[in-house]
């Protein structure tokens, strides 16, 4: 495999690539927690504990509770060997045309996952997810930690950005995912009020920041976790997933997988 080299980043970009990631790593290694402090009771920081038998990872049970109580998700249909591609932007570092180009060689449809400052600053991006067929996901305006914040806040970053999107696209958006994946059942229960599906992750890595993987690493951990209804959650702060994407897609593709499309996660009916 071919690996791009990279140039250094930001130090803006640095620091907010960790503030956006470094606690999905955490939790997604090291298992979940529920949190009796904050604004919210009972906060759940979503993790998970991964098997090595390619079988559905273990979440948090009142995480879990909550999502199927709002019609959540965290993972696919478990009886399909189908695997779901979502992406958390909070900044435009340059690998997403990339990524979109490589989803388009693939006809593949992924969710995008954006914050107020996405909105404001890369409407050219965001439009060309949206006329080839990806979602844009609500990842709240200001990124805010529920711990830190009060709930009418929370509802705050929620509506703002679901309205300030609609208002310059045309559409609603459909997915929600809490920033650094903290979340109290009010919370969820406002996503789903307004038609958002609280959409979670079953494989998350350590992707963010200057933290390059090469390719070869990248493909093998993904691969070493994969299993039916998996739900990815990738960055793009740095080359590392718009370099592996294509071989992620050729291996998965490989292991007998295809990679469906988020409608599969929506509600029917």
């Amino acid at each position: 495999m071919k690996i791009i080299s990279s140039s250094k980043k930001s130090m803006g970009l640095f620091v907010l690539g960790i503030a956006l990631a470094v606690s999905i790593f955490l939790f997604s290694s090291f298992g979940s927690q529920i949190i009796s402090s904050g604004t919210g009771t009972g906060i759940v920081s979503w993790g998970l504990r991964h098997n090595n038998n390619h079988t559905t990872p273990e979440g948090n049970a009142k995480g879990i509770e909550i999502l199927n109580s709002n019609g959540g998700k965290f993972i696919g249909n478990t009886d399909e060997k189908k695997i779901y591609l979502t992406f958390d932007l909070g900044y435009e570092a340059g690998y997403t045309e990339t990524v979109l180009d490589i989803l388009k060689q693939n006809n593949l449809k992924a969710v995008f996952f954006i914050t107020g400052n996405y909105l404001e600053k890369e409407p050219d991006l965001i439009s060309r997810m949206i006329a080839e067929g990806h979602y844009i996901g609500n990842h709240t305006y200001y990124h805010r930690d529920c711990e830190k914040v009060s709930f009418a806040e929370i509802q705050e970053d929620i509506t703002k950005l679901q309205s300030e999107f609609s208002e310059k696209y045309g559409i609603s958006m459909q997915f929600y995912r809490p920033p650094q994946g903290k979340f109290y059942e009010d919370v969820v229960s406002e996503a789903n009020s307004l038609g958002l599906t609280t959409l979670l992750w079953s494989f998350a890595y350590e992707d963010w920041g200057d933290n390059i993987i090469p390719a070869e690493t990248a493909v093998s951990k993904i691969m070493a976790r994969i299993h039916p209804g998996a739900v990815l959650l990738l960055h793009l702060a740095n080359e590392t997933n718009s370099n592996m994407l294509p071989f992620a897609i050729e291996s998965i593709k490989a292991e007998g997988y295809t990679i469906g499309d988020p409608a599969d996660l929506l509600p029917t009916g």
